[in-house]
Formats: structure tokens, sequence, C-alpha cells
């Protein structure tokens, strides 16, 4: 452990041999992941695929490495049996999924796990160090408003709403969206269309971004998620269509994964997360220059690596519901090497003979 989790552990009295449960970490124990996301108590979801759910048990690790000691003598045997599980620390998972993959589903999954994990601590301002008043965030950036708006904020907005689950058992939640502060009379705040944020106790909260909205600089990142990164517009891209003044734009790919990589390392050095996830839409394409530099990562250091690589992987291998290329058979005769990029991840064109429209982006 670190200086800063030993700081935290000896603050809140983690000493060896002592169990999870008596140590007065925890407001209550975490559960297993499948729990979490299948039974009624909480979020009452279909099983995880085994590539779906394998992505979000390396994301869910936000907890100092003897918190999971103390979890694994846990008194109660189903969090024992979980917690002991062997899994890798790392900081950056790179997901190469085919479009139906389960990419929004897995981001909301991701989320809403980091959120609950943080919410069973008493408090996660003291087990991180931080001021009592900070906020901790969770953001997911998606390429445009609409997107944001619909594959990530408003149904996890649904799901923790839900009555009987376990957010709204424990302390319910506060919606910030524009229809929020639109009822509530706030005027002249320029993030309304902006921003959408789920705010918990404990000053957790979940913030629904896009590449147009620059508020999103100075948040506390536990979880980054970059949403569909290959639909960003490149810095090279703004520069050709709006001028050279936008050519340091916060609004690009590249300032995109700056941001929520230095917001993430500069507040939890050790546990933070950013996830990347896509389809590629050419050959060299951002996604699959991460998965590349995350399997060299791999390689070079092992287990020692800091590094998740799930990909590429054809829609039907990351969601087995898709019955296989044949489900996509109209798109396949209509444009085989399109419809090879976006089900398969096998781009066969380069950035300038793309249909995408997207450019080369150097991670």
């Amino acid at each position: 452990m670190t200086s800063a989790g030993a700081a935290a552990a000896a603050l809140l009295g983690l000493s060896g041999g002592t169990s999870a449960a008596g140590t007065g970490i925890f407001e209550e124990e975490p559960v297993p992941l499948d729990v979490f996301v299948r039974d009624r108590a909480y979020l009452a979801n279909p099983p995880l695929s085994p590539v779906q759910y394998e992505a979000v048990r390396h994301a869910e690790r936000v907890y100092y490495a003897a918190t999971y000691d103390l979890l694994a003598s846990s008194a109660d045997k189903q969090v024992r049996d979980y917690w002991s599980r062997p899994t890798r620390m790392v900081n950056f998972l790179e997901l190469e999924w085919g479009k139906g993959g389960g990419k929004d589903h897995t981001c909301r999954m991701i989320a809403m796990r980091v959120c609950y994990l943080l919410l069973c601590l008493k408090s996660p301002q003291v087990y991180y160090e931080m001021p009592d008043q900070d906020s901790i965030h969770v953001l997911n950036v998606a390429s445009s408003s609409k997107q944001a708006q619909r594959a990530f904020f408003a149904p996890m907005r649904r799901a923790v709403q839900r009555p009987g689950c376990w957010f709204q058992r424990r302390s319910g939640t506060e919606i910030l969206d524009a229809e929020a502060r639109r009822l509530r009379g706030v005027r002249g705040e320029r993030t309304v269309t902006l921003l959408d944020t789920i705010r918990f106790e404990h000053n957790i909260e979940a913030v629904s971004g896009h590449s147009d909205a620059d508020s999103q600089e100075g948040l506390n990142l536990i979880l980054g998620i970059a949403d569909e990164i290959d639909a960003f517009r490149t810095a090279a891209d703004l520069a050709r269509n709006a001028g050279a003044k936008q050519r340091e734009s916060s609004s690009s790919a590249e300032a995109i994964l700056d941001m929520i990589r230095t917001s993430a390392t500069t507040r939890f050095p050790e546990t933070f997360k950013n996830v990347h996830i896509s389809y590629p839409r050419y050959l060299g394409s951002p996604i699959q220059q991460l998965v590349a530099r995350g399997k060299a990562d791999n390689e070079a250091r092992g287990e020692k690596s800091r590094y998740y690589v799930s990909g590429p992987l054809a829609t039907w291998e990351a969601n087995p519901r898709i019955k296989g290329k044949e489900a996509f058979a109209e798109d396949y005769e209509k444009d085989p090497a399109l419809a090879e990029a976006k089900y398969e991840c096998k781009p066969r064109r380069d950035r300038k003979s793309t249909r995408l429209n997207s450019s080369h982006i150097t991670i």
C-alpha cells in the first residue's frame, strides 16, 4: 500500500486481522457484482455477459488494496468469497467492442457500481483523505448532448429512481438536469443544457457530459468514461471546420482524453479508472491506438500493468444475445466494409477513404 492508502487505513483503524464489518470503514459491506446487477433489491437487471462482467469487475476496484484484504475476511461468506478473488488493480480500461455489444449498458453499470461502492463507505472523503465538503465525481463523456442524454443519463436516472432499489432505500437521489433547474426557477446558469447530474449523499455525483460541455474541468474524478471515443471530433477536424482558434478546443477527442486522465490522476492516483470504449471507425483510429498501447503495456509489464484490455471483439462476442452477423445481414449486403468495422471491429478503410468522417488522432 502506498503512503496515501496507508494513511487512510490508519485513520480508519484498518489493522491486520480485523474484519471489514468491525473496522468502522463501511456503512455496509458491498455485495458481489452479480447480486448488485440482478437482485431486485439493487438494480434488477439481466445478467451481464462474461465479457461485460469482467470489464465491470476490473473497473469496480476503487478501494485501496488493504480494504480488499479486509473484505476477504468478512463474516458474510458471499462477500468474503467474492472480494477474495484475485483481481489485478488497473487504471485504464480499453474496450473495443462491436456496435450492439452492450457498450452503453456496460458504461452505466460501471458508473452505478462505483457510486454504490463509494456510498458503502461511512465517509468516502475521510477514506480518500479529502475535505469533508469536497465532491467525488463519476463522469461519462459522450460525443453529443443527445447521445449523453439518451444512452447514459436517462436510463441511469430511471435505474437509480426505481422504487425499492438500493439507491432509493439508502438515501434517494437528487436529479440536476435542465428540467429540474427550470422548475426550480434557476436562470442564467450556463451549464443547464451542458451537464446533467445525479447527486447522492456524501457529495457523490454522477455526471453526464459531452464533447461540447466546457464545464467538465475541475471535477474530482475517480471514474472517467470516454463513451464511443471514435465518434469524437479530433483537433484536426475542429481546426478545419472552425478555424485556427479551435485548435486547442476542449471539445476535441485529444482534450477529452487528457481531461479525464489528468482530473483523475491528480485526485485519486492509485485507484482512479479511465474507461475508453468504442468500435473502430477506421484503420488506426483512437480506440485501436488505445488498445494497442494497452496490449503493449500488458506484454511489457505483465501483472504490474495498469491496463485492462478487452477486444477487439465482435458484437456477438461481447453480447451473446446477438446471434452472429446474420442479425445484420442487410448491413453486410449494403456495405460489407462498413459492417465489418461496426460489428466485427475490423475496419478496412484508412482515415482518408472512410465514410465515417473521422480523422487521425495521436494518443
